[in-house]
């Protein structure tokens, strides 16, 4: 099976990771790169050949005739140099000492990477015990890397050389791997938005078909701005779909981001960034299917602008299903939160009611809710530019008919546009500051760290 595996993996030149304990020498021997954890902590990642000469560089050679992963994996486990080597507690006195070579006292501290770096003993099957409990003690691995940043690799001499490792990368490089990631993530992952875009071409074709070319009158007003409404429920309905995804991929994200793979913001960045292609080719397809079906307005203006409103529309209610989903613990409850919230954006937009007739305790809500906006734009750019039949054999101008009919504020629709988006980027950064709070535990003890190993002076060369 790990043959056939590695065939894979050089044959198409795909990443493998392999979880594999206690492989044979054989097996070991095939493996590029080698990551080694212990107590939870980082002891070495690197290519394999060369993790011999690191731990030797350290002070703990590989015995001769021994299987390399057995060997690490003791060592990973050991809490003395006594455990690695099977010593016992005493050597005899009358010991061919000759045949011992002189070991290297272990690393018990960060700072003696740099004796490390600069001495390397040569390798035996037996290493002498320490007198002291000190000396035999087995250094801490995370420390020891964190202070060092440096990597041994063996040369033709059975020696070792030392050389800087890459620095780590910085807070826009993880953004832009992200990115990359999250693209490709996002299309194979159907469920959030290939799915959601078959979603919203079956919807669009059932709205269309039943608003099929509504005729440009005074008597078909209703069913004009019914079928608009509907187009706006459906793009946010349709957005929801995805919140159960979204508290699964949430586990994945603490794994890594407690892993200090990334931050938070580029955690959100990324999200963002990845999803504004499916967001926007999802867009133009509704609205390309319910546009024509519907006959809102011939003209390519308003279609663009139609366009871009579904587009902002889908970004504002993924922000308030990823904030609430690192909020609440399951899917059930996290999408019926997003349910809630939706309803609301709906009942208090002043499109049933208008704000002037709503009870005035309640009639600034309609000024908080982005659909508000959304809907009066979305009228202003239908009715736009269009004449329509008064029924009485004569025509009235659209602008005049919507402000007739719906009293629409003085405002431009671009304006209402940039105030949606406005409240979409809020919802981001609503989400950025509650993944903040959530972990700002985590993210003290993080800074910590870096602050300390930044503070570590490296190993001269």
């Amino acid at each position: 099976m790990i043959e056939y595996l590695i065939k894979v993996t050089r044959s198409t030149g795909v990443v493998t990771v392999l979880t594999i304990h206690q492989p044979s020498a054989a097996i070991f021997d095939q493996l590029d790169d080698l990551l080694l954890l212990s107590r939870g902590k980082m002891a070495y990642m690197g290519a394999a050949a060369e993790a011999n000469a690191y731990f030797t560089a350290q002070g703990f050679p590989v015995p001769p005739q021994t299987n390399p992963s057995d060997f690490y994996l003791d060592l990973m486990n050991a809490k003395t140099r006594t455990q690695v080597y099977l010593e016992p507690a005493e050597e005899d006195e009358q010991g061919d000492e000759a045949e011992q070579p002189q070991a290297r006292p272990p690393v018990a501290e960060a700072d003696s990477a740099k004796a490390a770096a600069q001495s390397v003993p040569s390798t035996s099957a037996r290493v002498s015990p320490e007198p002291s409990s000190q000396q035999d003690s087995i250094p801490e691995w995370r420390g020891l890397l964190d202070a060092s940043r440096w990597r041994y690799t063996a040369t033709p001499g059975n020696a070792a050389r030392s050389a800087p490792e890459p620095e780590r990368p910085s807070e826009l490089s993880r953004l832009s791997v992200l990115v990359r990631s999250r693209l490709l993530y996002f299309w194979t992952e159907r469920a959030i938005y290939l799915l959601r875009l078959l979603q919203m071409i079956l919807l669009a074709v059932y709205v269309g078909t039943i608003f099929l070319r509504v005729d440009h009158s005074i008597l078909r007003v209703n069913e004009i701005a019914g079928a608009m409404f509907f187009s706006v429920w459906l793009t946010l309905f349709a957005a929801i779909s995805a919140t159960p995804v979204f508290v699964r991929d949430r586990a994945t994200f603490e794994n890594e981001f407690l892993n200090g793979c990334y931050g938070l913001s580029a955690h959100v960045g990324s999200t963002l960034l990845a999803s504004l292609p499916y967001h926007l080719v999802t867009a133009a397809v509704f609205q390309s299917i319910l546009w024509f079906l519907v006959g809102f307005n011939d003209s390519f203006e308003p279609w663009l602008f139609a366009v871009l409103s579904t587009f902002v529309q889908l970004l504002l209610m993924e922000g308030v299903s990823l904030l609430l989903v690192h909020f609440l613990p399951g899917a059930m409850l996290s999408t019926s939160a997003t349910m809630v919230c939706l309803g609301m954006l709906f009942l208090f937009n002043g499109f049933f009611v208008r704000v002037t007739d709503s009870v005035a305790s309640i009639a600034w809500l309609s000024w908080v809710m982005p659909t508000k906006y959304v809907l009066d734009s979305l009228l202003r750019n239908i009715f736009h530019g269009q004449s329509y039949d008064n029924g009485a054999g004569g025509l009235i101008d659209g602008d005049d008919l919507a402000d007739s009919f719906f009293k629409l504020d003085d405002r431009p629709k671009w304006g209402d546009w940039a105030i949606v988006a406005a409240f979409a980027i809020a919802m981001r950064l609503a989400h950025l500051a509650a993944l903040n709070i959530r972990y700002r535990q985590f993210q003290g003890k993080k800074l910590a760290d870096d602050e300390a190993a930044a503070t570590t002076d490296k190993p001269t060369q």
